[in-house]
């Protein structure tokens, strides 16, 4: 299957050809690209869960961003109806960096490079404005001994630097990384114990706000990108995705969520609550929850406690108990097998709350 559209909406321009990539990466399913996951949203009702954060703020939760995490059963689904298929985003990876040309790859790690040291200037700049505040109310000596220190230790990191510069450059000839970025024991500076062997200053240098920042002493960039890293893009399956590298599902809870996603309901993950998914009638955004959902067997026995527990709860935050299952029937092959028959859902609700 392979088809395009055009969004409606006049300010996008992007156009989405089928099937569109998810990237598989330790078994768990991301889409990066802003313009899949909005598309997947407003047509195919997959919301999937964002979970991007900022590097200077990983713990926060309430603000995340780009990418987002499908539920296996989201994932799965959009494989079996051609919307999207599978990349396996490692082998991929290693496969574009070798198709990498050697300038596309220098010009992109040197514009890194530029924005490290960017950074570390305007830190450096920082540091140095909250050294002068510091030093205005102290006396000549204590100031003296201040700088001394501070140059002692400025010295001692450009002889690590540039001893790890040296090391770098012998190791050059013989490098044959298949990674974009550089290992973070190149670069690093060397253990204060080889720092201590330096030789120290005998007079302190006068105090400067002049900052020089040597190739090396820069902060590592993480590139974020909702475009291709990589040139070319990973390339469309020309045969459907073999059954083996699907994402593993419960049949019983895949089976109630294709139920209700059929049904025009958005579903998400439902561990809040201590169900499966939560079903909204319409968008996240615009609606509350209706279902706690959890999908049984067609055979399987309920305990009574998690009917009694499961109601009771959905009835307390104003939601229904949805419980539902795939009816058995008989196969029409000789072996008698059972095959896949209606899908019956019951809502629970507590009464007297």
């Amino acid at each position: 299957m392979s088809s395009s559209l055009a969004p409606s909406d006049p300010d996008t321009t992007a156009t989405i050809t089928y099937p569109l990539p998810i990237s598989h990466i330790a078994n768990h399913y991301y889409i990066y690209n802003i313009h899949h996951i909005t598309h997947l949203r407003r047509y195919h009702n997959i919301p999937g869960v964002l979970i991007g954060s900022l590097p200077q703020a990983p713990q926060q939760n309430f603000f995340l961003g780009l990418p987002i995490q499908l539920l296996h059963e989201e994932a799965r689904l959009l494989v079996e109806t051609d919307i999207c298929y599978i990349v396996d985003d490692a082998k991929e990876h290693r496969q574009g960096l070798k198709s990498l040309r050697e300038e596309e790859r220098a010009r992109y790690m040197e514009g890194l490079r530029e924005q490290g040291r960017e950074v570390s200037r305007a830190v450096v700049r920082r540091q140095e404005g909250n050294m002068r505040e510091a030093l205005r109310g102290m006396s000549e000596e204590k100031r003296a001994m201040i700088l001394r220190k501070r140059e002692e230790a400025r010295l001692r990191a450009a002889m690590a630097v540039a001893q790890v510069n040296k090391e770098n450059e012998m190791e050059e000839e013989d490098d044959d990384d298949d990674t974009l970025f550089p290992s973070y024991s190149r670069g690093a500076p060397s253990s204060p114990q080889s720092q201590s062997q330096h030789a120290r200053p005998s007079t302190p240098t006068p105090f400067t706000t002049t900052t020089t920042i040597t190739p090396t002493a820069h902060h590592h960039i993480t590139p974020t990108t909702t475009s291709p890293l990589l040139l070319p893009a990973p390339s469309t399956p020309t045969i459907p995705t073999p059954p083996q590298t699907l994402p593993t599902i419960s049949p019983p809870a895949y089976a109630l969520y294709k139920h209700l996603h059929m049904h025009s309901y958005f579903l998400s993950p439902g561990l809040r609550f201590g169900c499966q998914y939560m079903a909204y009638p319409g968008d996240l955004l615009r609606f509350h929850s209706h279902f706690l959902c959890r999908g049984y067997g067609w055979e399987e026995e309920i305990e009574l406690l998690d009917l009694v527990g499961g109601g009771r709860l959905g009835t307390g935050v104003k939601k229904g108990f949805l419980i539902g299952g795939e009816e058995e029937r008989e196969g029409g092959g000789d072996g008698g097998e059972r095959g896949e028959g209606e899908m019956r859902t019951f809502c629970i609700e507590w009464g007297g709350m």
